[in-house]
C-alpha cells in the first residue's frame, strides 16, 4: 500500500509529464504482495467455497429443508454443526460449523433457494410463505416510494419482496446487505417486546447474547445467527459487508440464499410473529431534506473510479456499481453500498498518513476493525497521537464527510442497524453522500484528468455544530432585544436617588460598574455590536443589542480539532457549550416572563405590588448579566480553536446555569460567580 500511495502522489503532482509515474503506480497496484483481498486467511477460509465443499455425499436436500420450504433445525443444531465437540473454544466451534454450513449450502440449500426464490413466480412465493414474509419491518407506501421501490405491494411484506427482487436480479451482495439490517432490527423488536421497555441494544452481537432471546429463539437458532452475523470470531458477514472488506466478486451467492431461508424459518418459530404485532415503526427521516447541487457524473463514472489511486483496484467494480445506483435513481441502494466503500478507502488513507502500517487492514477474528469512529477521531491510540488524516484531506471535503457521517442524521448508523424506513430517506441525503465521495475521488488523488468533469469545493456545512450555534445565537439576541424594550427601557426613569438600594438589585453598584466596564472593553472584539441609549443613570449609558449583524466571515467553518495533548476539550465541544449558554440565556428571559405573569395575579394586593416593583428594579442588572454572557460567548467562539478556551466556556456555562436557577427560585446570583466570569474574560482580552 505504501508503494501505491507514494507512486500515486508523484503521478498527481506531475499530470502533464507523468507517464513513468503512472506506470509505476499501475505496477504497484498489480503487485502480488498488495491486497487482492481484505479478508484475513482465517476469515477467508471460513467463508470461501472450496473443492471439498463440492464433493457430494449420500445426504439429500430433504434432510435439510422441510416440506414447507424451511430450514430443518435438527440438521443445524449446535451439536450437529460442530461434530458434538461443543466443549471446544468458540473459534474452533465456528470454524467447524462454517465447514459444515458451506458444504450444505453449496450442495443443498443454494440449489433449493434458486429453485424456490428465483426460478419460481413471485405469486407462488407469496402463496407458499404468506405471513412469514411479514417478519421484516413494515414500511410506508407512498407515491414517492413507488419511484424507487417499484416492487412494493403492501407495507407488511414490502421489504421481503424488495430483497427478493434483488435476489432474483442476481444482486446477491446487495440483497444480503439490505436484508441483514432489517433482520437485526427484527431481533431488536423482539427484545423490545419481551423486555417491555423502550431501550434496546443496538448491535446485533449484543442482542444475540441476551438470555431472553435465547429462550425465545432457542440455542440452535442463536448459534446459527452468531455464526453468520455475530462476533468477530464467526463468519461475521454483517460487519464484513458494512465495513467494506469485500472485494469485487468475492461475496458468495450461497449466503444470500441462506439468509432468505433463515428469515422465513425464524418467522415460523411459534410466537415470533405474534410478538411483532406491536413493534415500533421504522424511523421517518424525511425531515432531513436539505437539497444540494449534485453534478451530472453519469458519463464519467469509469474515468473517475479508474483514475483515483485511493480506490483499491480490487474494489473498482463495486465503486462503479454503487455510483450507478445513484444515476439510476436507486438512492437507497447507493447509500447501502457507498458507505462501506468510503469507509474502506478512508481506512487505507488513515493507516498510511498516520504511519501505522502495523495496523491490520484486513478483517481479522482477533482484532477490532478500524472504523469510522477511529478514522474521524482527532486523537488516536493510547498516547492520543494527532490524526494526520485531518491534514491530508482538504477542509471542504472533510466538512462534507463530517456532515454525512459524523453530524446530522447519521444516515450510515441508521441504515446499518435497520432503523430507518428506506422509503422516507430524502434524495438530498444520498446526494450529499455522493458529493462527499466525488470531492474525495476527484481531488488530489486523481492521477489522470482526461475529461471535462469538475466538482465544486466551495462547500458550506448544514449540520456543523457552528450552524446550529448561529441559529440559537440569533434567536437569543432577538429575545434580549425584546426583553430590553419590554422590561428594561421603561424602567430607566428611575435615577440614583430612588429606592433601588444595593439590597434590592441583582448587582450592587460596584459589581454593576465592573460589568459595564468589561462590556465596553469587549465591544472591540465581538461580533454582535451594541448601540447606546441615554439613561437616567448618570454613570453610564445602557448597551442595547442590535440584532441582525452577525458576521459569519469572522468564524469560518473548521473541522474538529482538539486543543492538544493533556488539554481538555476541542473546538466542537466548545461550540456545543457556547450553544448551551445561549439557550440558558434565552430560557432565563422566559423564566422572567413567567415570574412576572405569576406576580401580576397579585397586583391588586399591596404585598404583591411591592414584590413586582422590587423584581422589576432588578431588570437592568439582569439585562447587563445577559449581555455579559453573550459577550463572553462571542469571545469564546472567536477563540474556539485556542488552548485554554474550554475553561472560559465552562465558566460561562456555570454562570448561565446559576442565573437561570436563581431566577426560577427568585433568589440572588452569587457575586463570586460573576467575578469569576469577569476575571476569565479580562484574562483573554
Amino acid at each position: 500500500m505504501k508503494r501505491i500511495f507514494a507512486a500515486g502522489k508523484r503521478a498527481c503532482e506531475f499530470l502533464d509529464t507523468h507517464n513513468d509515474d503512472v506506470q509505476q503506480l499501475k505496477d504497484a497496484q498489480c503487485d502480488p504482495e498488495e491486497h487482492v483481498t481484505f479478508l484475513s486467511p482465517l476469515v477467508r477460509s471460513m467463508i470461501t467455497i472450496i473443492d471439498n465443499d463440492m464433493v457430494h455425499g449420500t445426504d439429500k436436500t430433504e434432510e435439510y429443508v422441510t416440506e414447507d420450504g424451511l430450514l430443518n433445525w435438527t440438521e443445524f443444531s449446535v451439536a450437529k454443526m460442530t461434530d458434538d465437540c461443543v466443549e471446544r473454544d468458540e473459534v474452533s466451534l465456528f470454524i467447524s460449523a462454517s465447514n459444515y454450513l458451506r458444504r450444505v449450502l453449496h450442495q443443498h440449500l443454494h440449489p433449493f433457494a434458486l429453485s424456490t426464490f428465483k426460478n419460481n413466480s413471485v405469486e407462488n412465493i407469496v402463496k407458499k410463505y404468506g405471513a412469514l414474509m411479514t417478519i421484516l419491518p413494515e414500511v410506508v407506501i407512498s407515491s414517492n416510494s413507488q419511484k424507487q421501490f417499484e416492487h412494493f405491494i403492501c407495507p407488511q411484506n414490502a421489504l421481503f419482496l424488495e430483497v427478493l427482487h434483488l435476489y432474483r436480479s442476481s444482486k446477491y451482495q446487495l440483497c444480503f446487505s439490505t436484508c441483514i439490517t432489517f433482520l437485526e432490527r427484527t431481533i431488536s423488536d423482539l427484545m423490545h417486546k419481551s423486555q417491555q421497555q423502550n431501550t434496546r441494544p443496538m448491535k446485533i452481537n449484543n442482542l444475540l447474547q441476551l438470555d431472553e432471546l435465547v429462550s425465545l429463539l432457542g440455542p440452535d437458532v442463536i448459534f446459527m445467527l452468531r455464526l453468520v452475523c455475530g462476533p468477530l470470531q464467526g463468519m461475521n458477514f454483517r460487519n464484513l459487508l458494512w465495513h467494506g472488506f469485500f472485494s469485487d466478486d468475492e461475496f458468495e451467492p450461497v449466503y444470500a440464499s441462506l439468509l432468505l431461508l433463515l428469515v422465513v424459518s425464524i418467522a415460523d418459530i411459534p410466537g415470533i410473529l405474534q410478538s411483532l404485532i406491536t413493534r415500533p415503526p421504522l424511523q421517518d427521516i424525511s425531515r432531513f431534506d436539505k437539497p444540494i447541487d449534485t453534478p451530472d457524473f453519469g458519463n464519467y463514472i469509469e474515468d473517475i473510479v479508474d483514475n483515483c489511486y485511493i480506490i483499491p483496484s480490487c474494489q473498482r467494480a463495486l465503486w462503479k456499481e454503487s455510483l450507478r445506483h445513484h444515476v439510476d435513481h436507486e438512492y437507497y441502494y447507493c447509500a447501502v453500498t457507498l458507505f462501506p466503500l468510503i469507509e474502506h478507502a478512508l481506512r487505507r488513507m488513515f493507516v498510511h498518513v498516520n504511519d501505522r502500517e502495523n495496523h491490520v487492514l484486513s478483517a481479522e477474528t482477533q482484532a477490532v476493525y478500524i472504523t469510522f469512529d477511529h478514522i474521524f477521531s482527532n486523537q488516536i491510540g493510547p498516547q492520543l497521537m494527532y490524526n494526520y488524516l485531518f491534514d491530508e484531506i482538504d477542509v471542504p471535503t472533510m466538512l462534507c464527510l463530517h456532515d454525512v457521517i459524523v453530524w446530522g442524521p447519521k444516515l450510515r448508523d441508521r441504515l446499518s442497524h435497520g432503523l430507518v424506513d428506506p422509503t422516507t430517506i430524502p434524495r438530498s441525503l444520498v446526494d450529499r453522500l455522493v458529493v462527499s465521495a466525488l470531492m474525495l475521488l476527484c481531488g488530489k488523488y486523481r492521477f489522470k484528468s482526461t475529461n471535462d468533469f469538475k466538482i465544486s469545493y466551495d462547500y458550506t456545512p448544514v449540520y456543523h455544530p457552528q450552524t446550529f450555534f448561529f441559529e440559537e445565537m440569533k434567536c437569543t439576541a432577538s429575545f434580549i432585544k425584546n426583553f430590553f424594550i419590554d422590561c428594561v427601557f421603561d424602567l430607566l426613569k428611575y435615577d440614583d436617588t430612588s429606592d433601588m438600594s444595593p439590597r434590592t438589585v441583582l448587582l450592587n453598584p460596584d459589581l454593576r460598574g465592573q460589568v459595564l466596564l468589561i462590556i465596553d472593553q469587549m465591544d472591540e472584539h465581538i461580533l454582535i455590536k451594541t448601540k447606546s441609549r441615554g439613561s437616567a443613570y448618570n454613570f453610564h449609558v445602557v448597551p442595547f443589542v442590535e440584532v441582525g449583524v452577525l458576521d459569519y466571515t469572522f468564524l469560518p467553518y473548521q473541522v474538529p480539532k482538539m486543543y492538544g495533548l493533556g488539554i481538555r476539550g476541542g473546538n466542537i465541544p466548545a461550540i456545543d457549550v457556547c450553544r448551551r449558554v445561549t439557550i440558558d440565556v434565552r430560557e432565563s428571559i422566559v423564566a422572567v416572563d413567567e415570574m412576572m405573569n405569576k406576580m401580576r395575579v397579585f397586583k391588586d394586593k399591596k404585598r404583591g405590588q411591592a414584590h413586582i416593583e422590587k423584581f422589576q428594579r432588578n431588570m437592568y442588572s439582569l439585562y447587563l448579566l445577559l449581555i455579559l454572557m453573550m459577550r463572553g460567548v462571542e469571545v469564546a467562539m472567536i477563540r474556539v480553536c485556542l488552548p485554554g478556551n474550554m475553561e472560559l466556556c465552562e465558566i460561562l456555562l456555570d454562570a448561565s446555569i446559576s442565573l437561570k436557577t436563581c431566577i426560577i427560585k427568585n433568589d440572588w446570583i452569587k457575586p463570586k460567580i460573576i467575578n469569576k466570569l469577569i476575571v476569565a474574560l479580562r484574562a483573554v482580552l
